[in-house]
């Protein structure tokens, strides 16, 4: 017999569990209804409940979408220090100016990639383009 737990988000069998090993909350399935609840968790869906019944519920795409949204830009900010740590270099060394174009388009780029994480709801075509690496960066 199969199990499957809310709480847990996971499957349990008593081929392989012990009594003690499977939560409280799980409720007994069919080796079918295991196969299909599996697969649609191998599809994104989440399981839900619903009036003692086990149902896949569909992903929320826009969610899902945000989320990489988010992440994209967290990592656009974190790669960017190292250009920021560069031109930090340059300018302390007198390589490069600090209110050079480059300089300040790079600075106006990190603030719009912190502004959009910190505003929380943005669109692919909010996130900036990457600006030209100053000289004296690579």
């Amino acid at each position: 017999m199969w199990y499957y737990s809310i709480e847990t988000k996971g499957f349990y069998t008593d081929k392989i569990h012990t009594d003690k090993q499977i939560p409280r909350d799980a409720v007994g399935i069919t080796d079918d209804e295991y196969q299909q609840l599996f697969a649609l968790t191998c599809q994104g869906y989440t399981i839900a409940n619903e009036d003692g019944k086990l149902v896949g519920v569909p992903p929320d795409y826009e969610k899902q979408q945000a989320a990489h949204r988010k992440r994209r830009v967290e990592v656009l900010l974190a790669e960017s220090d190292k250009t920021m740590l560069r031109i930090f270099e340059a300018v302390v060394v007198k390589e490069l100016d600090a209110e050079a174009p480059e300089v300040v388009a790079w600075a106006e780029y990190r603030r719009h990639l912190r502004f959009l994480l910190n505003r929380g709801d943005f669109k692919d075509d909010e996130i900036p383009v990457k600006p030209d690496y100053p000289p004296a960066t690579n």
